[in-house]
């Protein structure tokens, strides 16, 4: 019965932002622009691209500790160029490769994910989205599916942006009695039209932390590059700091 009512909000609350936004084009371009996040960091900025431009992002990274080269792909766009779904944004993540020991290793799983910005930063109140990511094994018929649950919140600042993010992670499907959570909390400061830099935390509640710092820049062919490293604590306490090293490679096409 739960599942019908709330079945019922987000179709209310779905028809409901189809004809507020219906005069326009596709607004919040403006706040995707000053929000955006291109770089090699766990920060979500809960933006939708550009409508109707399918967008490719890899993600290459080293780790020094592990001795481990870790490269992500991923396609995304946004079906619309107005109403309700130019708010939002679906993204595919192909199976993950790993590098260790001069052996290349598949993760056998993929990923779908659906984020929607609900309310778009009009300099009182902050930017809302959210994100449904599941991810689905294909090689164990008894592994289970991972389906994590991500609230954003983006606020900009005179010169950038702030962003906190909430993270709830149930790796048995939609059993979520056993939930791991996590946040981030993060800020941006551009630089110029074409530069921005970005510093941002991310705990979780067995104690684990790490400190990213990362770099944005965009090229008028609609490429933006985003290194970055991670300083991370191991969760055990131990004094040593794993140090991973990546870049975000993020392209639009047809712009």
């Amino acid at each position: 019965m739960r599942y019908g009512v709330a079945a019922s909000l987000l179709f209310a609350a779905s028809a409901a932002f189809q004809v507020a936004y219906a005069v326009d084009a596709c607004p919040g371009q403006g706040v995707a622009a000053q929000q955006g996040v291109v770089g090699f960091n766990t920060l979500i900025d809960g933006q939708p691209g550009t409508p109707r431009l399918p967008q490719l992002t890899v993600v290459p990274s080293y780790n020094f500790e592990e001795e481990k080269f870790v490269n992500q792909l991923s396609v995304s766009g946004v079906p619309a160029s107005s109403g309700f779904w130019c708010q939002a944004q679906f993204e595919l993540f192909a199976p993950v490769v790993k590098a260790l020991d001069g052996e290349i290793d598949v993760e056998k799983s993929v990923a779908a994910s659906w984020q929607q910005r609900w309310l778009i930063d009009d300099g009182s109140l902050p930017t809302l989205s959210t994100v449904v990511e599941v991810q689905v094994p294909y090689d164990e018929s008894n592994a289970n599916t991972e389906i994590s649950l991500i609230g954003i919140v983006a606020k900009s600042t005179a010169r950038g942006a702030v962003y906190f993010n909430s993270l709830a992670v149930s790796e048995d499907g939609s059993d979520f009695s056993s939930v791991d959570f996590s946040g981030v909390v993060g800020a941006k400061h551009i630089v110029n039209a074409k530069l921005a830099v970005f510093a941002d935390i991310v705990i979780d509640e067995d104690g684990l932390y790490a400190l990213e710092l990362s770099a944005e820049r965009d090229y008028s062919s609609g490429l933006s590059l985003g290194p970055g490293i991670r300083l991370l604590r191991p969760v055990d306490g131990s004094n040593g700091i794993d140090v991973s090293i990546g870049i975000m490679i993020f392209k639009v096409f047809g712009g």
